[in-house]
């Protein structure tokens, strides 16, 4: 009765159970306007476990309380990395820290055209063949004009 009851006290203070850590490895650095995905995964204690952030992660990104998953799509920049720190608690086995550190690269849709042919508004660019036509144009009458001229014609 004695071994029952100290395993139960044991039990609740968390000490037979394997100490919590977080086993995933560090999240890779992200791109502005690009889906943006890490899980965090830990081990010990007994499941399910609640995550929580201290610091500041990148605009755009959030950490799920119940399922540790870091996504969001990132809305700013920066050259400087955010650093924060991931919590990992247990139901019963304690909690653990980590840092971490995410920089934002800058997204290649960042200047005053896209690559899919529009302007910055959203408006079609046009198609190059009006620009095709008139430069054969300008070439046909600039031959023409040399001809008469070297003929003696005007």
């Amino acid at each position: 009765m004695k071994f029952m009851l100290l395993c139960l006290l044991l039990m609740l203070s968390g000490s037979c159970f394997a100490q919590v850590s977080i086993t995933s490895p560090a999240p890779p650095n992200g791109t502005e306007g690009q889906p943006y995905s890490h899980q965090f995964v830990a081990t010990g204690g007994t499941a399910p476990y609640t995550w929580a952030v201290v610091g500041t992660l990148p605009p755009g990104l959030s950490l799920g309380a119940t399922t540790g998953l870091l996504a969001g799509t990132p809305t700013q920049s920066s050259s400087i990395a955010y650093g924060f720190t991931i919590w990992a608690t247990a139901t019963a086995g304690g909690s653990i820290g980590a840092s971490y550190s995410v920089r934002i690269d800058a997204g290649s849709g960042s200047g005053d055209e896209s690559s899919n042919g529009k302007c910055a508004a959203g408006k079609d660019a046009g198609s190059p063949m009006p620009l095709l036509l008139l430069g054969a144009l300008a070439v046909f009458t600039f031959v023409r004009l040399a001809r008469h001229r070297h003929l003696g014609r005007v």
